[in-house]
C-alpha cells in the first residue's frame, strides 16, 4: 500500500481536490472454496431453545467479509494487480492515489479535473 502520509500530502497541496470511492469493493473479491472453512458465522436458530448440534447452523462467507484484519490489504493487492496489467497513464495515477478503495487526487485547474473525471 502506498505511505497514507504522503498520499494525503500529494491530495491537500492542488487547489482541486477529488475523491473517490470503489463501491462495494470488498464484497468484489471471492474467497477460494478451500478458505471458506476458516470464515464462518455460528448461528443460533431459536435464542430460547438451549444449545445443541440441531439447533446451531454454520454459515460460511464466499466473498471477503468486511472487519477481517487481512481484508484491507487483500483488496489493495488485488487492485494494485490488475492496474499494473494496464498500460495507461490513468492506471498509474489510480495506483500512485490510492488506498484501500479510495482514490484521492489533486489538480491546478478545472481542466485537468474534468479530464481525469472522463477518463
Amino acid at each position: 500500500m502506498p505511505d497514507l502520509a504522503g498520499l494525503l500530502i500529494r491530495f491537500r497541496i492542488p487547489k482541486i481536490a477529488l475523491w473517490s470511492d470503489i463501491e462495494k469493493a470488498f464484497h468484489c473479491l471471492e474467497l477460494n472454496e478451500e478458505d471458506r472453512e476458516v470464515v464462518k458465522l455460528i448461528w443460533l436458530k431459536d435464542v430460547n431453545a438451549p444449545i445443541s448440534v440441531d439447533n446451531v447452523q454454520y454459515m460460511r462467507f464466499s466473498r471477503v467479509p468486511f472487519g477481517v484484519i487481512s481484508s484491507p490489504f487483500l483488496l489493495a493487492a488485488t487492485v494494485k494487480h490488475h492496474l499494473e496489467s494496464w498500460d495507461d497513464p490513468l492506471a498509474d495515477i489510480v495506483k500512485n492515489n490510492s488506498y484501500v478503495d479510495n482514490i484521492l487526487v489533486g489538480t491546478e485547474t478545472t481542466g485537468e479535473a474534468w479530464k481525469l473525471i472522463k477518463n
